[in-house]
């Protein structure tokens, strides 16, 4: 697949002055007594709170998309307001988007 990363409009800027304007999203591990755990989170920069995430087995797109669909749907807001934010990730990039 040949995925094109977006120009970073944020460029390090990681401060709000209202909530839900800017998210950062990112992947960590977790090892467990039954082996790796995969978290997705999205932050909000305003609040510095986690504003959506999902738990998985496996580190894909799927887990990244799972857990800003859970924001999106928690917060009910205008997605044509939101700037999200990641590294340049594989998971970030592999072209699967929302429909509203």
């Amino acid at each position: 697949m040949d995925s094109k990363v977006a120009e970073n409009l944020l460029d390090r800027q990681f401060n709000s002055s209202e909530p839900n304007r800017y998210w950062c999203g990112d992947i960590t591990y977790v090892c467990t007594s039954e082996g790796w755990c995969y978290l997705a989170v999205w932050i909000d920069l305003y609040s510095r709170c986690i504003v959506g995430w999902k738990l998985g087995s496996s580190m894909e797109a799927k887990l990244v998309i799972e857990a800003l669909n859970l924001a999106l749907d928690l917060r009910k807001i205008n997605p044509d307001h939101l700037l999200i934010h990641t590294d340049e990730g594989s998971r970030y990039a592999d072209g699967i988007t929302r429909s509203y």
